[in-house]
């Protein structure tokens, strides 16, 4: 009984070790880290108007204000983003366009 005992048990031994890689190879958890990054709006003063030109779902979407309805403090709003326009001086002749990212 102690011979059998004596082999049983280191190749019990030895099985257990070579069955616990390929278990533990079936099994866990995978962490991903990342971001989806998409290509920003691209805007132009156009005479007039503004212009926009954003890619999404892969197509490139074209749209226009006009430029007045900006200047009157209204947004400018689309699928990818937030825009408006204001003045940054007291003669009226200089603005900045903000855009905010949804």
């Amino acid at each position: 009984m102690q011979t059998f005992t004596r082999i049983f048990i280191p190749i019990v031994s030895l099985l257990s070790v070579f069955t616990t890689g390929a278990l533990a190879a079936n099994s866990g958890v995978i962490h991903f880290r990342g971001q989806i990054v998409e290509s920003p709006c691209d805007y132009q003063t156009l005479p007039g108007k503004v212009g926009v030109s954003c890619y999404q779902d892969g197509k490139t979407r074209h749209q226009s204000v006009p430029i007045h309805t900006l200047l009157d403090g209204r947004q400018f709003v689309n699928e990818k983003s937030t825009a408006n326009l204001r003045w940054i001086d007291k003669d009226k002749k200089t603005a900045v366009l903000t855009v905010e990212y949804k």
